[in-house]
Formats: structure tokens, sequence, C-alpha cells
């Protein structure tokens, strides 16, 4: 439904000049480090699927920032015994840790599994940029989240709905398909 058209139908019952659309809501958080205090870390949160493109993140941050031995990837969330998720897919996640053994990155690529919203915000509290390339997502909160916490979002462009969110190259990078490199120096200039 439209947002005129959610207006339209409650100004029967409340005066239109105090009626606010807020899609999706997220708290900011509070004493963020700025993103020059932070480490080199990046994260991807989600479930480890091909539709989130796992795979595809920690492949970014291993051919653009581990070079530099200071960088680590936190991947937070489920990885494992999800046999109920037709998305999930044994196979998948086993290529990312085959990626990440090949590249003898195992110390520095970080599978957190589950954890709480509040090691979730720790999480993007001490990462510099988000690395998120889904295919398709309805409004990620994910990336909400991540700005509401001082993490930088690099994103692909997930139909146009990234565009929705934040302006490409002001508070976050929208990478088209050659995913070119966003320099750290890049990154800790993003946000406000």
């Amino acid at each position: 439904m439209s947002y005129q058209k959610i207006k339209d139908i409650n100004s029967k019952y409340i005066d239109n000049s105090k009626i606010e659309l807020i899609p999706n809501g997220v708290l900011m958080a509070e004493n963020c480090p700025t993103l020059k205090e932070k480490e080199n870390a990046f994260c991807f949160v989600g479930l480890v699927c091909e539709r989130k493109k796992t795979y595809e993140s920690i492949k970014y941050f291993i051919d653009n920032y581990s070079q530099d031995i200071t960088t680590k990837m936190y991947v937070v969330g489920p990885y494992k015994n999800m046999q109920n998720n037709h998305e999930f897919s044994d196979e998948y996640v086993n290529k990312c840790f085959e990626l990440i053994k090949n590249n003898a990155l195992e110390n520095r690529v970080i599978f957190t599994d589950r954890v709480s919203k509040e090691e979730t915000q720790n999480i993007f509290k001490k990462s510099k940029a988000l690395l998120f390339f889904s295919d398709k997502e309805g409004m990620p909160n994910v990336v909400l989240e991540a700005m509401a916490n001082n993490c930088v979002p690099i994103t692909s462009e997930m139909d146009g709905v990234i565009r929705e969110i934040f302006e490409d190259k002001k508070q976050g990078f929208i990478l088209d398909g050659d995913f070119e490199k966003i320099n750290i120096s890049l990154i800790d200039r993003a946000l406000p």
C-alpha cells in the first residue's frame, strides 16, 4: 500500500499533519566509535545462503582487503543445522569454508553462527563496513541497522531497493556488476 493511501485512510481519524510513515525504523546506536577509530573489520549479517550471496561477500573481502594483515571479517548468522530452511545448503556453506581455507584466512574470517541482537550490534560497532550483495530483499533491515551503528554499507543494487535507503558514494557504496574495490580511506569518509 502506498504512503498516500495509508495517509488518506488514517486522515479520517487523525489530523494529516500528525501522520508520519516510518517504513522500517531502527534505533540509532549511542557511543559509536568513528570510522577511523574502528578496527579494519568488515561484516556480513544474514543466513549463509546463495540468495544472500555470502560467498561473494567473503570473496570481495578476500580480493580487496585481506592483503592487509590487520583486516578481518565477521560472518554473522546461521550456517549449520538449518535443514528446515529451503534456502540453506550444506554444499554452499562448505563452498564458503573452502574459499577461506584456500586463502589461508581461517583466523581472519570468523563465523559467529546465531548471536544475540546485542552481539550483532557490537559487531556492527567495531566493523567499518557491511558487505551485503543479496540477490533479493524487501527492505533489508540489516543495512539500516549497520548504518545506525556507523557501519558503512557496501552493497549490490538489489533491484533498486538500496537506492531507497542511501545515496551511493555518500552514506555507502552501491556496486554494479564489476564490484570495484572501495578503499578503506573512502569508507572512513562515507558516513557523517
